[in-house]
């Protein structure tokens, strides 16, 4: 059983859910110029997390009534097979999700596919499972069913990007749809910074950083802070990232 009953307000997740959604497939057609991926490296990851979310109870005029804490850990594994000499990268990746102190859980796989090339990158994966768009809306689980992304600029420098379910953990890693910038900083660290929504009662901050160990270890890191109803909302989480073949 879930740990707290209750009811959250999840329309506003929703609408940018299904909007980001039209937009992926919106954009897949339009024209491009092949490039090859930057690297032809096959990436396993290994990534953990932990974390609080909030349940809100609220009452007509959508005014916070009560709220509940939940601790919480997700695990997740994954796999990236860019096509050699094509901007194609093919990815598999899925995890388990766990309400502390219960043997509540939740688990989903996303296979999915982009095209990347320098300046911009499309994704589109699908998400099986039943991860909740709005961990508190009882009344209407609905559930993540699409994953993808859109970045705009070189990663070697600066980027825009928009992202919906695919960071890894799916929760601990950030939350469901996320929207920022990132650059590196020297030839060993990227960042990226984003605000983030879904899962989570409200919005929030997320700091992705990854660093280069070696030339076949990545290490990630990643920190989520928010809050609902006065109460702490957020997560940190790691990962590692092995290339194959270097």
């Amino acid at each position: 059983m879930k740990p707290s009953p209750s009811t959250g307000a999840g329309k506003l997740c929703q609408i940018i859910t299904r909007a980001a959604g039209t937009t992926f497939l919106l954009t897949l057609p339009l024209g491009y110029v092949p490039e090859a991926t930057d690297t032809t490296d096959v990436y396993l990851g290994v990534h953990g997390g932990a974390g609080n979310v909030v349940t809100v109870l609220r009452d007509c005029n959508n005014n916070a009534i009560s709220s509940v804490s939940q601790e919480f850990t997700d695990v997740s594994g994954s796999v990236t097979a860019p096509i050699p000499g094509s901007p194609f990268v093919f990815g598999l990746s899925g995890g388990a999700w766990f309400a502390s102190g219960t043997d509540f859980h939740y688990t989903w796989i996303n296979p999915h596919v982009s095209l990347e090339t320098r300046m911009v990158g499309v994704g589109l994966g699908y998400v099986g499972g039943d991860v909740p768009l709005d961990f508190g809306n009882y009344s209407d689980p609905d559930p993540v069913r699409f994953s993808g992304h859109l970045r705009l600029g070189n990663p070697r420098t600066f980027y825009l990007r928009l992202s919906m379910a695919e960071q890894s953990p799916l929760i601990s890693g950030g939350g469901i749809l996320d929207a920022g910038v990132g650059f590196p900083v020297g030839s060993r660290v990227d960042l990226y910074s984003a605000l983030t929504v879904g899962f989570y009662d409200q919005p929030g901050f997320a700091q992705h950083a990854r660093f280069r160990l070696s030339r076949t270890l990545d290490a990630l890191a990643t920190a989520r802070v928010g809050e609902a109803d006065n109460k702490f909302e957020g997560s940190a989480a790691l990962g590692l990232l092995i290339a194959v073949g270097r």
